[in-house]
């Protein structure tokens, strides 16, 4: 699924917008796949994150506790912490995410010193699966990629 979050992060480059992509998958089933939209809308919340939950909120909203235990997104750059506190509340407990806000950093595109790592647990809802650096390299070339269009 990685692979798809980087493609879309690819694709949306390529048209001059934001390359933050990811993906709802639950059992096997693509619920959402998106990008950060800012250049879009100019919502400056509108990450790759919020847009998928956005997209899948209906479906997410009918479902019970038991079927969100199979949720998962996936994400080509490690959440920040308001993308990480939408995506507990909505209740997905795995997250599966690329480059590192280290990496982001280094091209300057995140706030330093904030990262997963540095969670406050009062900003979630239990327990979170982390899943970091899946496909790390092809990340940090999307990264490079979005500064150098910048």
């Amino acid at each position: 699924m990685i692979d798809k979050v980087l493609e879309e992060a690819n694709r949306a480059i390529d048209q001059g917008k934001a390359g933050v992509g990811a993906l709802i998958l639950w059992r096997g089933e693509v619920l959402a796949l998106g990008h950060n939209t800012f250049e879009e809308t100019g919502d400056m919340t509108a990450h790759g994150e919020m847009t998928v939950l956005r997209q899948a909120a209906r479906r997410l909203s009918q479902m019970s506790a038991e079927e969100k235990a199979d949720l998962s997104i996936y994400v080509t750059l490690e959440p920040c912490l308001m993308c990480l506190s939408a995506i507990s509340f909505v209740g997905i407990k795995r997250v599966v995410y690329s480059a590192l806000a280290e990496d982001a950093n280094e091209e300057q595109w995140v706030a330093h010193g904030i990262s997963i790592d540095k969670l406050n647990s009062s900003l979630v809802r239990g327990p979170l699966e982390l899943v970091a650096g899946v496909k790390r390299e092809a990340g940090k070339a999307i990264l490079a990629r979005m500064h150098k269009r910048s």
